[in-house]
This record gives structure tokens, C-alpha cells and sequence, in this order.
């Protein structure tokens, strides 16, 4: 079977199998998938019936570790003919066809393809659970499990249209909570009204923290982000709300740090206490990822530049990403890493969600030519 039928026929099998609430069916046909062909396989549990699964193909000479990484989970389906994948125009449809278990397809039939090739080194594949809700999967492989494979490089496979991704945005989601005093609603002088506070939060954010962003911009990914998402305040009409609750998002910059975005909050929150004396205001930080972004020059960057060219006659187009990926904590953690896989950025959890096949059966072979030129037992990637 040709590499397109191959990856074809297993992201058609990946797709039926619910991955938005458990992980485990799609971890098992993966597993079996890679046992095949002399993989060592493993289901690292993170969560009742949520695996991270970690497969390890090694050559025949000790060398380096390459280490391909996408994520097992999706969003859930919009009806349920999203889980009964289908083929039409040259493309797959279905949840998870793009974001991204045809990465993850593409990915094991790569390596597939290595079973019976002569390179120097590891290639592993890590299928993370819980990528969509605050890329659970990756932080515990990457407390729990990561020193254990001395990794060199990575690439993940969300979708870029086939772009190299060498750089996306920190992400940072806030509570932010105003209190007031409760009075009934006909003698609102005798109360603090908790929503009039957060008003004046939320007109600081969109004429202040906005503008000030707009003046801070990188190459790829242009400047950073706030969105007040979530407000909630009140109980009855006829009463002065004395708590109000604002859900921010913010995305940010490699050249800022977490630190900085807690302090600019903090410093609208501290002006509007000096001018309004009954003022108070707290900030809760609920879930962060740092900004990710690798060096033009690393090894990885250079490599996939070489098999990019002996694939498609060209070089890449090197781009940012606006959402956040699992690749932030290993680029973190020091190992350079790279985001590069198939399918447009613009159909991940869509309604009419596809992937293209023709980018799926491009991105095996450039996954695999990867691999061998980084792996290569002459350390022709040195």
C-alpha cells in the first residue's frame, strides 16, 4: 500500500473514535498501529481513561532523538456525522481530520516508512490527552517522563498549511473580580455598585491596555492580544450588585513576560483605586503557556529547510502562529522545536472541518526525509 492510501485509510480510523472527553480508543488503535512495524509502545495514564501514548522506533546505531508530537484530543463534534469521516474532492472530512489527527497519522506512517532504514538514533512519537484544555497531556510528559529520552528536537504537527511555524504567541487567561456593597435597588446611593466598578475596568482595557499593545509588534506574529471573553455580575434587577467577575484572554509576545502581563492589569486596577476611593478589584491568574519561539538558525530549522527543498523543490514559508500549541513547554523546557504539519489553520474546529490529501501524503514524506537527515548515521545534520 502506497504512503497516501496508508495515511488515508488511518486518519479514517482515527476520526470515529470520540477523543473530546476520553482519549483512550484513538491511544490503543495508535498503539496497535505502531506495535506493527517493531515500535516500543507505551500508555502513560494522565487521567481515568486519558493517556498520553509515547511510541519509540530505534535504529540501528545509537544517535540522536527526534521526537514527532501532536495531540490525541478534539474539540467536540458539531453533530455526529462530524465522527464518520468522508472523502470528497481530494479532501477528508470530519473532526480531528485537521487538528489533528491527520497530523497524527501522517506522523506514524513517517515513521513507518523508517522501519527498515538505516539511521542513527530514536524517533519517538508523543500523542498527548488534553491539548484543548490547557495542554495537560504535554505539561505531565514534561514533569513525568521527558529526562527519560534525552530529546534533541521537536516537531509538532498542527496544522500550518505546511508552513514552518517557528514561533506563536504566550497565552495567559485571567479572573478578574470586582466587589461592591449590596443595597436594594430603589436606594442605590445606600450601596458600591459592583458592575459600574467593572465598567470602568473594561473601558481601561479597550482604550488603554489596546492602544498600548498596538505600539508592540514582532515579525511574525504581529502584536499582542486582549479579549474580555466572559462578565458576570448581579443577582436581581432590583438589587446593587456587589460582585462582578470578568474573563480575560491574552496573548502575548516572546519579547514579554508573564510577569509584565499580571503587572498591566495590575497598574488599571491601581489607578482606578486613586481615583475612586471605594474601588476594590482582585486578579486571579487561572491558566498560562509561555510564548514560544526558536532560532532561525537551530539545527532543526535548518534541517527541515534541506528536506522541505529535496521534497517540493522549495524552501518553506516561515510564519507565526496565533494560537498555542504543545510545542510551548518543550521549547521551554530547552529543546528546540519547530511546528510544521498539514492542513489550513482556518479549519481546525470547524463545522465543515477537513484536511487536504494531498498535504497529508506531502507531509509523511517531509516528516520522514526529516528524520533521516537528522538522524543520518554520517551526522550529515551536524
Amino acid at each position: 500500500m502506497d504512503i497516501e492510501k496508508k495515511v488515508i485509510q488511518l486518519t479514517e480510523e482515527l476520526i470515529p473514535v470520540p477523543t473530546y472527553e476520553r482519549e483512550a480508543g484513538a491511544a490503543w488503535l495508535l498503539a496497535e498501529y505502531l506495535e506493527r512495524f517493531g515500535c516500543e509502545v507505551a500508555l502513560e495514564e494522565v487521567e481515568p481513561g486519558r493517556p498520553n501514548l509515547v511510541a519509540v522506533l530505534r535504529g540501528p546505531t545509537a544517535g540522536k532523538t527526534l521526537m514527532f508530537c501532536g495531540h490525541l484530543d478534539t474539540v467536540p463534534p458539531a453533530s455526529e456525522g462530524q465522527l464518520r469521516p468522508r472523502v470528497e474532492g481530494g479532501r477528508i472530512y470530519g473532526r480531528g481530520s485537521c487538528d489533528m489527527k491527520g497530523a497524527l497519522a501522517a506522523m506514524a506512517c513517517a515513521m513507518e516508512s523508517l522501519a527498515d532504514q538505516d539511521f542513527a538514533g530514536t524517533v519517538m512519537l508523543l500523542a498527548t490527552m488534553g491539548e484543548e484544555t490547557g495542554l495537560r497531556g504535554m505539561r505531565h510528559f514534561m514533569d513525568h517522563s521527558a529526562s527519560r529520552y534525552a530529546i534533541d528536537a521537536c516537531i509538532v504537527g498542527e496544522p500550518t498549511s505546511l508552513e514552518l511555524g517557528i514561533a506563536h504567541k504566550g497565552g495567559a487567561w485571567f479572573k478578574l473580580t470586582t466587589f461592591g456593597k449590596a443595597a436594594h435597588g430603589s436606594t442605590p446611593g445606600q450601596g458600591v455598585n459592583a458592575i459600574y466598578h467593572m465598567a470602568l475596568v473594561v473601558k481601561a482595557i479597550q482604550e488603554d491596555l489596546v492602544k498600548s499593545l498596538s505600539k508592540r509588534g514582532h515579525p511574525l506574529l504581529g502584536c499582542g492580544t486582549v479579549n474580555v471573553g466572559v462578565i458576570r455580575g448581579g443577582e436581581r434587577t432590583n438589587m446593587v450588585p456587589d460582585r462582578c467577575v470578568l474573563e480575560i484572554d491574552r496573548r502575548f509576545l516572546p519579547r514579554e513576560s508573564l510577569e509584565r502581563v499580571v503587572a498591566e492589569l495590575e497598574e488599571i486596577v491601581n489607578a482606578l483605586k486613586e481615583g475612586h476611593p471605594d474601588f476594590q478589584a482582585k486578579i486571579s491568574l487561572e491558566h498560562s503557556y509561555p510564548p514560544f519561539e526558536v532560532d532561525k538558525d537551530a539545527e532543526i530549522v535548518r534541517v527541515i529547510r534541506e528536506a522541505y527543498q529535496a521534497v517540493l523543490g522549495k524552501p518553506p514559508s516561515l510564519t507565526g502562529l496565533n494560537y498555542g500549541t504543545d510545542g510551548t513547554l518543550a521549547q521551554a523546557e530547552g529543546i528546540p522545536t519547530v511546528i510544521i504539519g498539514p492542513g489550513a489553520p482556518t479549519q481546525a474546529h470547524t463545522e465543515n472541518e477537513f484536511v487536504e490529501i494531498e498535504e497529508l501524503a506531502v507531509a509523511v514524506r517531509i516528516y520522514r526525509e526529516v528524520a533521516q537527515r537528522f538522524l543520518s548515521p554520517q551526522g550529515g545534520a551536524e
